[in-house]
């Protein structure tokens, strides 16, 4: 398998969807390709049925993909099997993404025995999830034996570099196929509104991600069923799947708004569903430097987010978005108002977020960064054997 005039390269991931890290993952395979670097995107199968999404997206985009079976938190079985992959396809570095990918990743790849970069996206909120303050604990631990990091953000930076002072950490910001976001015909974006229930001249606010408590989806339902009162052409979509579905779901039936807020589930139409859309909203109480944002962008839509991680880098308030505190329903509530009753201004602010992702945020730069430091640590490597 692989190119033989290629270097083969594993990226690793275990993740429920195709969201933040999983589209790092696949952005960056997809850049890969055109390196000299063969990547392969493993995915480590979990007991969610949509753990093996992101492995059907990089086929869909060509891009080779192997799922790892794993039966339980630590199975040494699926660790021989990955340590056989590496083996028969040659792999001459590994890049993990999350603490799941870098166990099962380092002690398949043996420490030391091969260069390993791991990219560290922002650790779940651990106040929330009792299991994640272990998981975030042991990945801490294992990092210490990986060869260098890679932050997707300043703040992910910034800890790290506290926590591992001797290790090379290297900031590389998430980027994007800008084009994907932009090859919609308005065609298929009337389509898509009609298959949604959303009549032209209705307002549809979305978002998409994981339904886990640091998304801070309930402010997003309050802020829904606010201006469900007042804009009577107003809709709601949140796409995506997780652990609060049911709470949500309830959350809107008793705010009497199932009619306005549709809930989505996971898609692999995020391109079109992001353009049938006429605001996007990120309402996190937590965050790095979130993908979806940077695509939401990138398709010229204006962006009311929360002040949280590093999103005030990439949302330029009142040029690119409007930025509110995390938990402020009002705040949210205004926000989207203020953009429903001025659509001159929506426009303007959606074209100046498609220029700046343009600039900043290219899925090119992305991959250079990144064929940088596989070139470095490979090199290191073959000098020290």
């Amino acid at each position: 398998m692989g190119n033989s005039s290629k270097k083969n390269v594993l990226l690793l991931r275990s993740g429920v969807g195709v969201f933040g890290a999983e589209r790092v993952v696949l952005e960056l395979a997809k850049g890969l390709m055109d390196t000299e670097y063969h990547p392969f995107v493993g995915v480590i199968q979990n007991q969610d049925p949509n753990s093996t999404e992101l492995a059907k997206a990089a086929e869909r985009e060509g891009v080779p993909a192997i799922v790892f079976e794993c039966g339980g938190a630590f199975d040494v079985g699926t660790i021989r099997t990955i340590r056989e992959f590496i083996a028969d396809n040659q792999i001459c570095l590994i890049n993990p993404h999350g603490y799941k990918a870098n166990f099962y990743g380092l002690a398949a790849a043996g420490v030391g025995k091969l260069p390993s970069l791991a990219t560290i996206h922002p650790w779940t909120e651990t106040e929330y999830n009792f299991r994640a303050k272990i998981y975030t604990f042991l990945d801490k631990t294992w990092l210490r034996l990986v060869d260098e990091l890679v932050a997707v953000s300043e703040n992910v930076q910034e800890i790290l570099q506290k926590m591992l002072p001797q290790k090379q950490c290297t900031l590389i910001s998430n980027g994007i196929d800008v084009q994907r976001f932009q090859q919609v015909t308005p065609e298929q974006r009337l389509q898509y509104r009609k298959q949604l229930g959303v009549a032209e001249n209705d307002l549809l606010i979305g978002t998409i991600g994981r339904l886990v408590p640091e998304k801070g989806y309930q402010y997003f339902i309050e802020s829904a069923a606010a201006l469900s009162q007042e804009l009577p052409n107003i809709k709601f979509a949140i796409i995506g799947d997780g652990e609060l579905r049911e709470d949500l779901v309830s959350q809107t039936r008793k705010k009497n708004i199932s009619e306005r807020m549709q809930f989505l589930g996971v898609r692999n139409d995020i391109p079109e569903l992001i353009a049938a859309m006429d605001a996007y909203v990120l309402s996190s109480v937590s965050e790095g430097l979130p993908m979806v944002v940077l695509e939401a962008m990138a398709a010229g839509k204006p962006v009311i987010a929360t002040s949280v991680g590093d999103v005030p880098k990439i949302i330029a308030h009142r040029k690119t978005g409007l930025l509110i505190e995390s938990g402020d329903i009002a705040a949210l509530t205004a926000a989207i108002r203020e953009l429903a009753e001025n659509p001159q201004i929506a426009t303007l602010m959606g074209e100046n977020a498609r220029n700046f992702v343009e600039q900043y945020y290219s899925l090119a730069h992305m991959t250079s960064k990144y064929v940088e430091r596989f070139d470095a640590l490979i090199s290191e490597r073959m000098t020290d054997v």
